[in-house]
């Protein structure tokens, strides 16, 4: 006697067609992902994109040829594919540079383009024991970086001279931040005796005497703390046209507005 399941037919392998579609989808990945690496390796090598010269907007004070060497983009690389972050951050850290940015133009050309550091003071540095005659600054900042190490550079010569007391350890190292220092207090004391209209050459910062300034005529004047600066300044204000020989006198102290004292030579 047969088996009642002797004619019947077996079920369909429901699993095939959903295997055929996924060994198939597997297989263009593949292919897909193949050529991918094959374009990008014949795109990386086509000559049309590999870097030639690169192009520096925006310099002034610094140099060039320091700009390309700090992105240290090698000739015949293929120019989409270089480290721009990476030499953006080298760039910035050249002590002229406030900011950098790559520019790509297809091909292959590159530019670089920077925006400078403004000086806004010089600081007084000890003369050099080569020529112990000429006068060293550092030139800094409105931030107080230390942009360039030097004798006087004709372009800097209206810019005030800070004497810093103490001077800053780091104050003749390009690049340093002398925020945290003496020359802040310098600083900020040329910037608001300015705002007040004094005509200064120079704004000096000692423990002893605190602020005090050469002002027009060549006359010193010790203003002390800034407290009531812009009193102090309307006191000198007053005083300064009755002075008849600027020469002969030693210094003008402020400190006390209400006293004012002339101490001559």
């Amino acid at each position: 006697m047969s088996s009642p399941r002797a004619g019947a037919r077996r079920p369909k392998n429901r699993r095939a067609p959903g295997r055929a579609r996924r060994i198939l989808a597997l297989a263009l990945a593949v292919v897909v992902v193949g050529g991918g690496a094959w374009l990008a390796v014949r795109e990386a090598s086509d000559p049309r994109f590999a870097l030639g010269p690169v192009a520096v907007i925006g310099v002034h004070r610094a140099r060039a040829a320091d700009v390309v060497a700090a992105a240290r983009f090698v000739p015949g690389t293929n120019a989409w594919l270089l480290d721009v972050s990476g030499a953006t951050r080298r760039i910035d850290s050249i002590p002229w540079i406030r900011a950098a940015s790559v520019r790509r133009r297809w091909p292959n050309r590159v530019t670089i383009v920077v925006t400078e550091r403004a000086p806004a003071a010089r600081i007084r540095l000890p003369s050099s024991p080569e020529d112990p005659v000429e006068a060293v600054f550092a030139l800094v900042d409105s931030d107080l970086e230390v942009l360039a190490v030097g004798p006087l550079d004709p372009r800097d010569a209206a810019l005030p001279v800070l004497d810093v007391v103490p001077l800053p350890l780091d104050a003749a190292l390009p690049g340093a931040d002398l925020k945290r220092s003496a020359a802040a207090m310098a600083l900020d004391a040329s910037q608001k005796l300015a705002a007040l209209g004094v005509r200064y050459s120079e704004i000096d910062i000692a423990p002893d005497v605190g602020i005090s300034a050469v002002c027009a005529g060549n006359v010193r004047v010790v203003f002390g703390d800034e407290d009531a600066l812009k009193q102090k300044v309307a006191v000198f204000a007053a005083i300064a046209p009755h002075i008849r020989n600027p020469a002969a006198v030693k210094y003008v102290d402020v400190r006390s507005p209400s006293t004012p004292t002339v101490l001559y030579k």
